[in-house]
């Protein structure tokens, strides 16, 4: 840092290195100093590109979560997505931090505008989902949960949601189609597991006894 001092980048990775032994202060610190650089940058001359600072401000607002200070990490957010109206992670943040403050209307709000932003992400469909779940939406999340295993199938998460919105809404045959993908795809070490297997098993019995009567 010494030899470049204009290296703003620097200021970055030593972030990095502080977020992680939990010096918070230390880590707030190293950003705006990043940040006043960048802006140093842009004051002196003409830039052939603009260096958006939406993910220093989003860094920055991860920060003061771990923290505790959900103020300033909403003011950090909202200062990420000044820079950058498309930042689609500062709305999932957003989404965070009003949930953490039992705002759930405009946590849902902030979650639907990340994924209007991203919409071919399924880990953001997936948490899309889960937060609805979690509001009682259940169509909604269900329609979120299917829309993540399209975009990619091979992601075992959203299918034992799904499965379990299908099985209360009396959908045995759509329940068992979707705790079995699940338990196929889920890893091991996947505390839902031991349930999608039991009524997995389940199911099929059930499915099996009703065949039998007929």
């Amino acid at each position: 840092m010494k030899r470049s001092p204009k290296a703003y980048d620097i200021h970055s990775d030593r972030a990095d290195v502080l977020y992680l032994v939990a010096s918070y202060d230390s880590t707030i610190a190293e950003l705006g100093a990043m940040l006043d650089e960048m802006r140093k940058v842009e004051d002196k001359k003409l830039i052939a590109f603009y260096d958006s600072k939406a993910f220093v401000e989003y860094q920055a607002g991860r920060v003061h979560v771990a923290r505790g200070d959900l103020a300033q990490a909403r003011e950090a957010f909202g200062r990420a997505l000044t820079e950058d109206l498309s930042f689609y992670m500062a709305h999932a943040a957003l989404s965070g931090v009003a949930l953490a403050q039992r705002d759930t209307a405009t946590a849902v709000q902030e979650y639907d505008l990340a994924v209007q932003l991203k919409g071919d992400d399924p880990g953001l469909r997936y948490e899309y989902g889960t937060l609805l779940f979690l509001t009682a939406k259940y169509d909604a999340a269900a329609e979120q949960f299917a829309k993540a295993i399209e975009l990619d199938p091979d992601y075992a998460k959203p299918y034992f949601p799904l499965a379990y919105i299908h099985d209360g809404n009396g959908r045995d045959a759509d329940a068992l189609q979707n705790y079995d993908a699940f338990v196929r795809r889920a890893p091991a070490t996947d505390a839902r597991l031991p349930k999608a297997k039991e009524r997995l098993a389940e199911l099929r019995a059930s499915t099996a006894a009703g065949g039998a009567k007929e």
